[in-house]
């Protein structure tokens, strides 16, 4: 962008749209890292008091009734500079390159789009941690034989790794998993038989880059 950018007829349609995949990707990130914060401490290893079982029992209750009590209690990072630490929106105008004084058009598009990915990342990830919290801690899901592991769905695969999704590989009797590991907060693809596991795996930190690495992958 060589000239001076004031407003959104300095730029072309596709500078715009550059603009708002970055705010979107910023406002992803920020999410994902709000969640793993607040999971770490909520059910995580820095839970106190030995409730987090019930917490998270607690908060996936909550969320799939809407309950306000909990959806206003967890709150997704936004440009309300409401904390010391918060973004605003000349905070994101400058992280995207442009004059804070930057005048967004009326739909504030980039906004929208920052907030839109801080949702969607913040609940993805808040929501996939407390279920594979429970799936951890759930007596059933220990003592099984790792063939009934190798499928999709949140089972435990080993004790810090939770399946959620499983495809079979190029290699008869092997598998590509993709996986969440809960106590890092992070997620992993590696491939796996019934009887042994590749230990180099490809690691994420957002779910939408494991998940194409585990589609990429044969």
């Amino acid at each position: 962008m060589a000239k001076k950018i004031r407003n959104i007829l300095d730029l072309t349609e596709k500078q715009y749209i550059a603009l708002e995949q970055k705010a979107e990707k910023l406002g992803h990130e920020h999410g994902v890292n709000a969640a793993q914060w607040i999971a770490q401490d909520s059910w995580g290893g820095r839970a106190r008091g030995g409730e987090d079982t019930k917490t998270a029992q607690a908060f996936l209750d909550g969320y799939d009734a809407g309950d306000p009590a909990i959806l206003d209690f967890y709150n997704e990072p936004n440009l309300s500079g409401e904390y010391a630490d918060s973004w605003t929106t000349p905070t994101l105008y400058n992280a995207l390159g442009l004059p804070e004084d930057y005048e967004d058009d009326s739909t504030m598009a980039l906004s929208l789009a920052y907030e839109h990915g801080s949702s969607e990342g913040f609940w993805d990830t808040l929501t996939q941690s407390a279920r594979a919290h429970l799936n951890l801690n759930n007596p059933r899901s220990h003592g099984r034989e790792k063939k009934a592991l190798l499928s999709t769905g949140y089972k435990l695969l080993r004790s810090d790794a939770i399946v959620l999704e499983a495809k079979p590989s190029d290699t008869p009797g092997w598998y590509i998993l993709l996986a969440l590991r809960v106590n890092q907060g992070e997620y992993v693809t590696w491939a796996a038989s019934d009887s042994e596991e590749l230990q180099s795996g490809h690691y994420f930190v957002l779910l939408a880059e494991a998940l194409q690495d585990f589609n990429s992958r044969r």
